[in-house]
């Protein structure tokens, strides 16, 4: 198992912990998913690849439910070509 850092360990508690509608930026989503936020940001400037977001006034927020419904949906299973 790896070690993880304790800021990546309370960022991932405060996740876990928060009710289905939270919201959060791209920094917290990207530390649970292992990703960057620049991938994050791709993903939302392609429309391809990244979970559901909201955009209020400038900001840019994911809610913990559809991030959850998003890893759910991109499930592969069998043999994929």
């Amino acid at each position: 198992m790896s070690k993880q850092n304790p800021k990546t360990l309370e960022i991932l508690s405060l996740f876990w912990d928060s009710p289905p509608n939270s919201l959060f930026d791209q920094n917290v989503i990207a530390t649970v998913l292992s990703r960057s936020p620049a991938s994050l940001e791709r993903s939302r400037w392609s429309g391809m690849g990244g979970p559901p977001f909201k955009k209020i006034m400038r900001s840019v927020r994911y809610e913990k439910q559809a991030v959850l419904n998003w890893l759910d949906g991109s499930t592969v299973h069998g043999n994929v070509i």
